[in-house]
């Protein structure tokens, strides 16, 4: 096999690219670990604060919350007993309104916005190690506020995991 000019020539420009891509810092998704280590680390929910009487939001926000750092590979989860970090998530404002309703004034489109402040800590001792706030808002097709609702909280927790990943 030789290597002429040539044969190499088709890899030229790829291997520029990559080479222009990591040397500003790009890296494949998955490649960045978090401050969580490289996914083999437990975390737990320790609470959530939120001000509204809505009964779904807690269930909502843990389960999106849960799905995503699972789902990424951030941390393995895990709903009780000791765990390396603990994350509180604060729900600082929380809208949700209909729209748009259907001729059987059924609402079809809703509107929502939310903003929350997320903390990891360190499971062992609690010292802080993380915090972040996002905000997060847009109109869902949706026959219910509460599914609505669960798509609004999967974005803003998508953020969440986005900040975390973030290495400064």
């Amino acid at each position: 096999m030789s290597w002429s000019p040539e044969a190499l020539r088709p890899l030229l420009i790829p291997f520029l690219c990559l080479s222009l891509l990591s040397g500003c810092g790009y890296a494949p998704v998955g490649s960045n670990s978090s401050i969580l280590g490289s996914g083999q680390s437990t975390l737990r929910l320790s609470g959530i604060e939120q001000p509204t009487l809505l009964p779904w939001v807690n269930y909502s926000l843990h389960s999106a919350l849960r799905d995503e750092f699972r789902d990424r590979n951030l941390a393995v989860w895990v709903d009780s007993g000791p765990a390396d970090f603990l994350i509180s998530l604060r729900v600082n404002e929380f809208s949700m309104r209909g729209a748009v309703k259907s001729s059987a004034e059924t609402t079809l489109l809703h509107t929502g916005a939310i903003s929350l402040t997320a903390v990891i800590s360190h499971g062992a001792d609690n010292s802080e190690v993380w915090r972040s706030r996002v905000s997060y808002s847009d109109t869902f097709e949706s026959d219910s506020q509460e599914k609505a609702g669960a798509m609004l909280f999967r974005q803003a927790v998508r953020l969440l995991a986005n900040k975390l990943r973030q290495a400064f």
